[in-house]
């Protein structure tokens, strides 16, 4: 069996230096996303949209940062979880939206748009 390929960057930033976002792209980058045939396809990224009082989830800026490098691969990214087995806020999708005070009519806004579109 083949080891492993394990691909690491730290959370240290510098100032005017690159970003966490921007050093995402470039691991997932590294990592062999593009050699993936994105083009044209539905692509999940799968997170956790966390729960009340819980703060262990991947922020928006990182999403963001995944959508556009599927986006720029031809990709159709869009974002999803896994709800829990166990009794909590969070067990169904509608649950969750309810949880974290979205209502039906804010579901189906379109997230916005990414910081590298021009006005």
């Amino acid at each position: 069996m083949e080891t492993a390929k394990v691909y690491f960057t730290d959370f240290r930033t510098q100032a005017f230096g690159d970003g966490l976002p921007t050093k995402l792209k470039k691991l997932v980058r590294r990592a062999g996303i593009a050699d993936l045939d994105l083009e044209g396809k539905f692509v999940a990224i799968k997170l956790h949209f966390g729960e009340l009082g819980n703060v262990s989830y991947l922020r928006p800026n990182y999403a963001r940062a995944l959508v556009d490098v599927v986006k720029e691969l031809g990709g159709k990214p869009f974002l999803t979880d896994c709800n829990t087995m166990y009794p909590a806020a969070a067990r169904t999708p509608s649950s969750t939206w309810n949880a974290h005070g979205r209502t039906a009519s804010r579901r189906s806004r379109r997230a916005a748009p990414s910081s590298s579109a021009t006005a």
